[in-house]
């Protein structure tokens, strides 16, 4: 079966019965849209009033300032993710806080991600860049660096959410 989705609705229209095979990252040739969206999580690590960000060692936004984050594996639950890439990410181990939201904005990152967000609560340890991460710091949210993709974003709604923002 051949679909060509029909952009600007939701519905495919149908060419013919042959069996399309899309494999996870494909694009369409006529919009560039990905056809299989990945999941990732993020985590706002705080700690003492501060959050944890790490500067990003690979694409997209490679250099820039962001929430540690990562993909999901294939056997493990957001919730785990989460905790696992903030250790992999920044050495440092949390406890799991509130659920923060879910990203699904085709636009908030090149990948076209759809991201889960936990707060994780870090009550010691100092971070260390690990893995895709080149550094790790610690940041008031008064003094927060430029972020990548929608992390702005995220953590202004975090903060909202938090009565810390309005």
């Amino acid at each position: 079966m051949r679909i060509q989705p029909l952009h600007g609705v939701t519905k495919f229209k149908v060419k013919n019965l042959k069996l399309m095979k899309i494999r996870r990252g494909e694009k369409c040739q006529t919009c560039g849209n990905r056809f299989l969206r990945n999941i990732a999580v993020d985590a706002v690590g705080v700690r003492d009033g501060k959050v944890l960000l790490i500067k990003r060692g690979n694409e997209p936004d490679k250099g820039k300032w962001a929430l540690p984050g990562g993909l999901l594996d294939w056997d493990e639950s957001a919730s785990t993710a989460v905790l696992r890439e903030l250790a992999e990410e920044t050495g440092l181990t949390g406890k799991l806080g509130m659920f923060v939201g879910v990203y699904s904005d085709p636009k908030r990152d090149s990948f076209q991600r759809v991201t889960i967000v936990y707060e994780v609560l870090i009550s010691d340890g100092r971070p260390k860049a690990s893995d895709d991460a080149t550094d790790a710091r610690w940041y008031s949210s008064d003094g927060l660096p430029t972020l990548a993709a929608d992390h702005s974003k995220i953590l202004a709604d975090y903060l909202f959410m938090k009565g810390l923002q309005q």
